[in-house]
């Protein structure tokens, strides 16, 4: 079985975070491991929610955090991109074009991943996504991975 994490979107709280998911996922399952995220700890568009930290921007510190917890087959970090989406999703707090960043941010684990995949001659079995502000509390169990599906 081979497997890889895709980690995408804002550090935000990823120091409280990164430890629980090497814990979790990676010590478990052999993973390797692809992130992309943005140039500040926070989103710089409109949100749902509140922002509960001070934004600034990732650090060398925090790239460094990342590799040594990770060890990341590649890593990505740049700025937010403005696909001139003005206007939110419906009614609500939720800018289209923070959507569309996260989205994009997806998308180019994704294609590291595949390039990899090329590069190296090797295919995953299973795909794992994971943002990199996400908390595990309890160790991903790799027995529970459906052997029809690739993505998780």
């Amino acid at each position: 079985m081979k497997a890889c994490l895709l980690v995408s979107g804002h550090l935000r709280t990823f120091q409280d975070c990164l430890e629980s998911q090497k814990k979790h996922i990676l010590q478990n399952i052999d993973c390797d491991v692809f992130v992309h995220t943005w140039s500040h700890l926070e989103a710089t568009t409109k949100s749902w929610h509140n922002s509960h930290m001070n934004n600034r921007k990732v650090q060398d510190t925090d790239i460094s955090f990342v590799e040594e917890t990770l060890s990341p087959k590649r890593l990505v970090i740049e700025d937010q991109k403005d696909f001139g989406l003005d206007s939110n999703l419906h009614d609500s707090n939720i800018s289209l074009n923070g959507l569309k960043n996260m989205t994009y941010g997806f998308k180019q684990t994704y294609d590291m991943m595949k390039q990899y995949e090329q590069e190296s001659s090797i295919k995953y079995n299973y795909i794992i996504k994971i943002r990199p502000d996400i908390i595990m509390k309890k160790p991903f169990d790799k027995y529970l991975l459906p052997r029809d599906k690739q993505f998780i």
